[in-house]
């Protein structure tokens, strides 16, 4: 983080501490922080005004890609989760770099399972580690994509 956002986060930290404490401590609508911080602290608002455009930008698209529930679709509209709930439409590999879940190959797909699976929200990667159990016969390769392995797997289901 910047120095400039820095110091606006720590600006905003000391209105709202002084905020709560006027309030003895009671909920305060965030519209109501957001006008007394947008007043105090305006020159450093206008003056990092590109670096906390990007600092939003960044977590949007964050907050996008980690959506649950979303179809995620193939060049033929298949709905490539269907039957897996609570896959992300895209994950994060590496610091700040954001990939497609049915672009992932299933090296990948493993890598970021095992880099996720000492936190807190493990139970949260079932759906993720039934879905490699669904594909495992369909693997030809660990560059074998996550898109390619359900279609394959599905293509099988739907013949049977």
């Amino acid at each position: 983080m910047s120095k400039g956002l820095v110091e606006i986060r720590n600006g905003i930290d000391d209105v709202y501490r002084e905020l709560i404490d006027a309030n003895k401590g009671d909920a305060l609508p965030v519209d109501e922080i957001m006008t007394v911080v947008k007043a105090r602290l305006q020159s450093e608002i206008e003056r990092f005004q590109l670096e906390l455009v990007d600092a939003t930008l960044g977590r949007l698209i964050h907050e996008v890609g980690r959506r649950k529930g979303g179809r995620s679709r193939n060049a033929d509209f298949r709905d490539l989760f269907n039957g897996y709930k609570r896959i992300p439409q895209s994950v994060l590999i590496g610091k700040g770099r954001r990939k497609p879940t049915g672009q992932l190959s299933i090296g990948e797909l493993k890598a970021y399972l095992e880099e996720h699976s000492h936190r807190s929200l493990n139970r949260h990667h079932e759906e993720f580690r039934r879905m490699i159990a669904d594909c495992t016969e369909y693997v030809t390769s660990e560059n074998d994509t996550l898109e390619v392995l359900l279609q394959k797997r599905a293509d099988a289901v739907g013949r049977d």
